[in-house]
């Protein structure tokens, strides 16, 4: 169903994937894994690799398994499909099984959780993490409005890409 696409003829806005259409960070395995919807993230080169970076609060069910694992993924679905999105950034999966109640068909790619129903998937393997914190942030006004209240630096995941699928 999904073909593995040349990483040299892959064309998309990064900045419009992530901020308009969001994405499905996916980690685990069949048995037990989450999908959380994000749209922060980047994309490029790093030690001369191909990455992803995603950011993930420490409060999250996905950081935990994504600190267990080290393959994860990003799903990006059809525009008319932003409910599963919706629904998955809006529960827990430690409260719910998401693709259960959303009705998502998983499979497994490079050691990764997908599901049938997305359009295109990057395929990651974990090669650092490190988490922000308050004495790095250089303009207070971002830090005021992200993490002032809540004290919750995200923690910085980044992967290699292994592979990027499309349908």
């Amino acid at each position: 169903m999904f073909k593995k696409i040349d990483i040299s003829e892959w064309k998309f806005n990064v900045f419009d994937k992530f901020d308009k259409e969001w994405a499905l960070l996916t980690v685990g395995d069949l048995v037990k894994h989450n999908a959380m919807t994000i749209s922060w993230g980047t994309m490029g080169i790093l030690w001369n690799k191909k990455i992803v970076l995603v950011f993930v609060r420490p409060t999250r069910f996905t950081n935990e398994l994504l600190k267990e694992n080290s393959y994860f993924n990003l799903q990006f679905f059809n525009p008319s499909q932003k409910k599963i999105l919706s629904y998955c950034g809006s529960k827990s999966g430690r409260d719910v099984n998401k693709s259960e109640v959303l009705n998502l068909t998983p499979l497994i790619i490079d050691n990764t959780p997908c599901f049938e129903e997305a359009e295109m998937i990057i395929t990651c393997k974990k090669i650092y993490v490190d988490s922000l914190n308050s004495e790095n942030f250089l303009d207070l006004d971002t830090h005021k409005h992200y993490n002032s209240e809540l004290r919750d630096y995200h923690d910085v995941f980044i992967g290699e890409v292994l592979g990027i699928y499309s349908k």
